[in-house]
């Protein structure tokens, strides 16, 4: 004979399943809002780029002017 678990609420597994997806939907929505509202007021001229020298320039001295901004990244 083949002794196995049950529980006394068959639809517990269904209820813990269903409290973790929502658990991890507000920490994600949650997440994703703080950081929309912290850059909602920014604006580009706000950032800083370095140089090819590894010098800081703000890209406010770029003001004016037709900026082209290409974001590579090495792997």
């Amino acid at each position: 004979q083949i002794i196995t678990p049950k529980s006394k609420d068959p639809y517990l597994c269904l209820i813990c399943t269903f409290l973790i997806a929502v658990g991890c939907l507000l920490l994600l929505t949650t997440t994703c809002f703080v950081y929309k509202t912290s850059m909602a007021n920014k604006s580009v001229y706000d950032f800083s780029a370095e140089t090819l020298d590894g010098q800081p320039v703000p890209l406010s001295n770029y003001r004016g002017k037709v900026l082209l901004i290409v974001n590579v990244a090495t792997f």
